[in-house]
């Protein structure tokens, strides 16, 4: 296989600026630390497309991605959902969006909670969403350690806000040490990477604020310029994004990293003239999945 630079890592003196789509081939095995990828985001959010599908459509995916087990786990009480798959070398935990009544109270919850790392506060909803499969993933993930060495967490919409939850979880336990092991004592954890489409905030700001202490220079949270999601829930300010953001702005797949509010200012004011213009559903038509399978896959 062809070995090629892969793009450049977000930093300060690329802060605003534009980045082409990746120049990186293959499985995500094949692909390095060199920060965003556009071949790794347009992988990626096939996965995040789908785990809203049926089951045969995600091991199908695990197939293409070389994963030698691909399990998928639900709870029952707020109808979470995600895919959990392992080849050699990656690891991929995938997280469904919304879909029925149960993920929209989900979204809903937007009371704070204390978060699991105790430095802030995150989105009850989000929380409580991740609580109902947390166990079940853990039981998937037993023995990754041995022989992978990154771990993707994705996911679109509700599963980008469940995706960096448990990214930072598991970010954090593997700093703090790794994981007990009854028969070899501590495993140590592979890194984690997160890629997220169309995520809503996830905590406040000493949250996020701790999160990118861990995981900001390996999170990327792809934003459609006209989806309305990334910007919920603000709430007075109480919510704030963490990682790199990689905005899309149409029509091409060169993006601006982590722009500046003036940057991104002419999209914010045409999107107010869209909602006082558009009805609620072609609003959410740009946020769908299929919007980022597009942009991400140079169909736009």
């Amino acid at each position: 296989m062809k070995a090629v630079e892969s793009s450049p890592r977000p930093s300060p003196s690329t802060r605003g600026g534009i980045i082409g789509s990746a120049r990186r081939e293959g499985t995500a095995g094949d692909w390095g630390d060199g920060g965003f990828s556009g071949t790794t985001a347009g992988v990626l959010v096939r996965a995040a497309a789908a785990v809203y599908g049926e089951q045969r459509e995600m091991e199908a995916w695990a197939v293409e991605q070389e994963c030698e087990s691909c399990a998928v786990v639900r709870g029952q009480a707020t109808d979470t959902l995600a895919m959990a798959a392992a080849s050699r070398e990656c690891g991929y935990v995938v997280f469904r969006g919304t879909r029925d009544l149960r993920n929209w109270m989900s979204d809903l919850d937007c009371r704070l909670r204390i978060a699991d790392c105790g430095l802030g506060k995150v989105h009850d909803g989000f929380e409580c969403a991740l609580a109902s499969v947390e166990e079940e993933l853990k039981e998937a993930m037993e023995g990754w350690s041995g022989g992978v060495k990154r771990v993707f967490f994705c996911g679109h919409s509700l599963g980008g806000a469940l995706a960096m939850l448990a990214a930072g979880r598991w970010e954090d336990r593997r700093v703090s040490g790794g994981t007990p092991d009854t028969a070899t004592g501590t495993v140590a954890l592979p890194k984690a990477w997160v890629y997220t489409f169309g995520q809503p905030r996830v905590g406040n700001g000493a949250w996020a604020r701790w999160y990118d202490g861990v995981l900001r220079e390996r999170t990327f949270r792809v934003v459609h310029a006209d989806d309305v999601v990334p910007r919920v829930p603000w709430m007075l300010g109480v919510f704030r994004h963490a990682g790199h953001e990689v905005f899309f702005t149409g029509g091409s797949r060169a993006a601006l990293v982590d722009a500046s509010w003036v940057r991104k200012l002419p999209f914010d004011l045409f999107g107010l003239w869209r909602r006082h213009r558009l009805d609620l559903a072609a609003l959410l038509a740009d946020h769908h999945v299929s919007s980022y399978l597009r942009i991400l896959n140079g169909e736009c």
